[in-house]
């Protein structure tokens, strides 16, 4: 409870947590019934950087110019 406190004192846009049995649980029922403005996000698939794109849109993984000059 103290983590979810601190996250809408804070006005943080997310909480990341790797407690999908409750944790999460608790934090999606907080979001969906406007009672929290922030986005959970579960680390039990693991970590993907799209969790921290606005769009949640993923890399392609695709080699660049840029990439082959290193």
């Amino acid at each position: 409870m103290k983590i979810i406190a601190q996250t809408v004192v804070k006005d943080a846009a997310l909480v990341i947590t790797d407690d999908s049995a409750s944790f999460y649980k608790f934090a999606q029922q907080l979001v969906a019934t406007g009672a929290a403005a922030f986005r959970p996000i579960k680390l039990e698939d693991g970590f993907d950087i799209a969790f921290l794109n606005a769009t949640g849109q993923r890399e392609l993984g695709l080699q660049t110019d840029e990439d082959e000059s290193e």
